[in-house]
């Protein structure tokens, strides 16, 4: 009788891994358990790292804009205040930074 009362209190969807674990001994139960739990540990690790990585890509990305857009500035200004534009510092400073993929508008500064 004690062996049905003890089934009684286990939930149905966890009787088989009742089975399954009470015949493991300990040391293969915490085994078990270390696994469990590590695999949610690696995914969230690995989630974070990736996400971190992708917020650092795009801030050197950023960066890399903001040394192109330091010559653009200066020639608007010069622009506005009506002295010669150097396109030659902002083709220098496109060429620089080649991931930022400005050859594109770079030809339409030029024919401005």
């Amino acid at each position: 009788m004690s062996g049905t009362r003890r089934n009684a209190a286990v939930p149905v969807v966890l009787r088989p891994v009742v089975a399954v674990s009470s015949r493991l001994r300990t040391s293969a139960r915490l085994a078990v358990l270390v696994l469990v739990l590590l695999v949610p540990g690696v995914g969230a690790t690995w989630a974070y790292s990736s996400g971190v990585g992708g917020q650092i890509a795009f801030s050197a990305a950023e960066e890399s804009g903001v040394r192109v857009l330091r010559p653009v500035l200066a020639a608007a200004a010069d622009a506005v205040a009506g002295r010669t534009v150097d396109v030659a510092a902002i083709a220098r400073a496109a060429a620089a930074e080649p991931g930022l993929d400005l050859a594109t508008q770079l030809e339409a500064v030029r024919t401005a």
